[in-house]
């Protein structure tokens, strides 16, 4: 280790003497004795650089053992301060780096600083964040009367939301629309159930006080609101807890439009569950309809009606699903002023017994004549 002060000492007075042996010729120590306040001073050629400074306090500072070049030899002093090579055993080994202390404790949070002016720029596109909250991790308010979000595309999806659990795009608006979409081409607004959730629904429309889901459209010849189903889905669903489940209603043309057989519930009246026409020559069912069969089943004679001849101007008609609480019309379809038809429940409650006589008094007529059954 060197003892800093003495060596610095040591080697300005060994540089003192040398600067002045030319000057003196006798052999004597040279002292250098400066002011109060004052010190040796030895600079570069230049005398902006301090090469060594010795103070009146004794302190030595050289300034190429701080930032000149490296060299590969310690030295030493003795105890009077002389400076020179170590002796043997003196400085040992660099022993290994010791480990790492503790980290400190972590100070206190500063204040929060000053919020900043709002900013003029624009996300920077394209743009993908991720996020994991509790609330919305996209929300944009505008408490003016323009939109909160437009979303526009040349040919792709203007705005596209998707959710495992719960709304994937959700909007709301208390004068306007919630949510309103507008395309070219396709569907103003789609969406689309992938999920395993049988209850899940690809749009949903709902209202306190008007219409839950409304369509409009100027074309001729289109829907306001169309539904399409594949193999046994249902194209558009209504249901009413109280009032239609569905309601159709128009100024000039048809209210409702079935391009297909009609079906209703046998529990309930309103539409026709059955139609028969029986013909003679042959005698049989010659047209029918059967709401009950799918529709592409529901017309093709016999229907899965089946006709009973009974005793002479009597037959059964078994319709395979309960009749005999519902309302009939019977017509004779042959020219005949005085003929009666006369309609009863047959041998169990799938059946009617129809009778056709010549006046309410007259007698039974042939089983072949030609009548209409109308089931409600």
């Amino acid at each position: 280790m060197i003892r800093r002060t003495r060596l610095f000492m040591a080697t300005a007075s060994a540089l003192a003497a040398l600067s002045l042996a030319t000057a003196c010729a006798v052999a004597a120590d040279v002292v250098v004795q400066p002011k109060a306040g004052s010190g040796l001073v030895v600079t570069d050629a230049s005398g902006s650089q301090i090469r060594l400074r010795v103070n009146e306090n004794g302190e030595v500072t050289i300034p190429v053992l701080v930032n000149g070049a490296q060299q590969n030899l310690p030295a030493c002093v003795s105890a009077t301060g002389q400076l020179g090579p170590c002796a043997p055993g003196a400085v040992g080994a660099i022993g290994p780096q010791g480990p790492a202390g503790p980290s400190g404790a972590t100070g206190p949070t500063g204040a929060t600083g000053p919020q900043g002016p709002a900013g003029t720029g624009s996300f920077a596109l394209p743009y993908a964040g991720n996020a994991a909250v509790a609330d919305a991790a996209f929300a944009v308010t505008n408490s003016a009367n323009g939109d909160s979000v437009v979303g526009v595309s040349a040919d792709g999806v203007g705005v596209r939301g998707t959710s495992d659990s719960a709304s994937g795009i959700s909007g709301s608006s208390n004068r306007s629309y919630g949510v309103f979409g507008t395309s070219s081409n396709a569907a103003g607004v789609y969406g689309l159930n992938k999920g395993a959730n049988a209850f899940g629904v690809g749009v949903f429309g709902g209202s306190d006080s008007y219409d839950g889901v409304y369509g409009h459209t100027t074309a001729d010849a289109a829907a306001g609101v169309e539904g399409s189903g594949e193999n046994n889905s249902v194209g558009v669903l209504g249901g009413g807890k109280a009032g239609p489940g569905v309601k159709g209603f128009s100024a000039s043309g048809y209210a409702m439009v079935a391009d297909g057989a009609t079906q209703q519930t046998l529990s309930q009246g309103g539409w026709v569950k059955a139609m028969v026409q029986v013909q003679q020559g042959p005698l049989g069912i010659f047209r029918c309809f059967n709401s009950q069969l799918p529709a592409s089943a529901s017309s093709a004679a016999p229907c899965g009606f089946k006709l009973h001849l009974g005793s002479t101007g009597s037959s059964d008609i078994d319709f395979g699903f309960p009749v005999y609480d519902r309302f009939v019309s019977a017509t004779i379809n042959q020219a005949c002023s005085t003929c009666v038809i006369n309609v009863s429940t047959g041998s169990n409650s799938n059946t009617l017994h129809v009778q056709v006589f010549d006046s309410p008094s007259g007698p039974f007529l042939p089983a072949n004549l030609n009548y209409y059954l109308i089931v409600y």
